[in-house]
């Protein structure tokens, strides 16, 4: 008999827990071997539900799970949201409305091998965020180089090749939001390898330091995580990450630690927020930058 999951009211950061529980045990089992997704609750849905949501679909299908929908009222905002973003025609095959299509404020869910991802950045992401952020590609290529660093960390530090990511910009509040996750063994349990005694919520603090790594080799030692925190809070925006049972959020006043309120994430899951309204737009106008 399949597992009947409902999805929360909401599903955002702060909910994406309520899905993985009723999914996956603490042993990293699925619960079922065939999931129907109620979506009757779901009334909103952001970039990083979207991201999760697939995440954990791709997963529950690579160990052989079976996964529906069941929606009974498609014409709620939230389902003509994943319509127009995709979603469905990605996953069951065909969309809800034929009229459905891709909005001008989506980046689309993109399911990305890390070969392919620094072309697909250049090529696809950075051009749309210009455009979004009205500048030149120019001036975005300290984004582009964190972007591509995520890519690499999914691959060195995650045991996964492969990374999910799902862009929106939403004009009248003057912020896009860029989502990254991976299920792979998430930071914490990455950085515990040399400092077992930290708490999930210290060992990520840690790997945004600059100088920290768990490498053994030079390459880019320490900077990935540090760069990304500096160069998105110093155009005013922010960066949450969720990681086994971290939860921190890097903004322009520091490092809060908010893992007391969340649950465990298998993984991780980056949510960087830019402001429209702050964004540097002459950066690296005027010299090149060197990696």
């Amino acid at each position: 008999m399949a597992l009947k999951v409902k999805l929360p009211k909401r599903m955002n950061i702060l909910t994406i827990d309520h899905l993985l529980s009723q999914t996956v045990d603490k042993s990293l089992t699925p619960i079922s071997d065939e999931i129907v997704y109620d979506l009757a609750p779901l009334e909103f849905i952001d970039p990083t539900g979207v991201t999760v949501f697939s995440n954990l679909i791709e997963w529950l299908l690579s160990k052989g799970v079976a996964q529906r929908f069941d929606i009974p009222n498609k014409n709620a905002g939230a389902i003509r949201f994943l319509d127009d973003s995709l979603f469905f025609e990605h996953y069951a095959g065909k969309k809800i409305f034929n009229n459905a299509s891709l909005r001008s404020t989506t980046l689309p869910l993109k399911w990305i091998n890390h070969p392919q991802s620094h072309l697909w950045i250049e090529n696809h992401c950075i051009s749309w965020l210009a455009k979004a952020l009205e500048t030149s590609k120019k001036s975005l290529v300290e984004l582009r180089m964190c972007l591509w660093e995520l890519f690499n960390n999914i691959r060195d530090h995650s045991g996964k090749d492969t990374g999910c990511i799902f862009v929106q910009f939403f004009p009248k509040l003057k912020k896009i939001v860029i989502t990254l996750s991976d299920f792979g063994i998430g930071i914490p349990a990455n950085v515990k390898k040399v400092r077992p005694e930290l708490s999930d919520g210290e060992a990520v603090i840690l790997a945004m330091q600059e100088g920290f790594t768990t490498n053994t080799t030079v390459r880019n030692r320490g900077v990935g995580l540090f760069y990304l925190s500096q160069t998105v809070t110093n155009n005013g925006g922010e960066v949450s990450i969720r990681s086994g049972n971290a939860h921190i959020i890097c903004s322009e006043y520091g490092y809060s630690d908010c893992s007391q309120r969340s649950g465990y994430y298998t993984g991780t899951v980056f949510e960087i927020m830019l402001r429209t309204d702050k964004f540097d737009r002459t950066l690296a106008d005027d010299e090149e930058f060197e990696w």
